[in-house]
């Protein structure tokens, strides 16, 4: 592209301006750069993208892989209820009856008598999404030895 300020005797003069082939040099240099900073954006987007994904995945949901099954004993006797979870973090397990916390970890273990009959809950949290939780039922009977005459 050229502007033309003057022209004697057929002969052109600018000021301003290129011929089309500087022009063209420039558009492929600067379609160059766009290039590389496309690329180079791209591949930074997906480096974020690979990352999120593996941090996500790394980040796992409590679920339950052994749950407590229900019991029944006779008083005095120890009873042992077992809980396990997977996920990532690590679920801590807690063991509620009647809405007080009984025990942590996987197992909860004890001498019964007849005021531990009820409901145990085994919770299962790790702070991703919701906590989850299985019951089972504990029957203590009382020692056919203690109520004769």
């Amino acid at each position: 592209m050229r502007i033309t300020l003057w022209n004697i005797g057929g002969i052109s003069r600018s000021s301003i301006g290129a011929s089309n082939t500087t022009i063209n040099k420039l558009a492929a240099q600067v379609s160059v750069q766009f290039m590389q900073y496309f690329f180079n954006l791209k591949e930074v987007l997906y480096s974020i993208i690979i990352l999120i994904s593996h941090l996500l995945s790394l980040i796992v949901s409590p679920r339950l892989s052994t749950k407590p099954s229900d019991r029944t004993v006779v008083e005095n006797e120890e009873v042992t209820f077992t809980c396990a979870a997977t996920g990532n973090p690590d679920p801590k397990i807690t063991w509620i009856k009647n809405g007080k916390t009984v025990g942590l970890g996987n197992k909860l273990s004890f001498v019964t008598d007849r005021n531990h009959s009820g409901e145990y809950w085994c919770t299962a949290d790790n702070g991703v999404d919701e906590a989850v939780n299985a019951s089972a039922f504990l029957e203590v009977q009382c020692k056919y030895g203690q109520w004769q005459v």
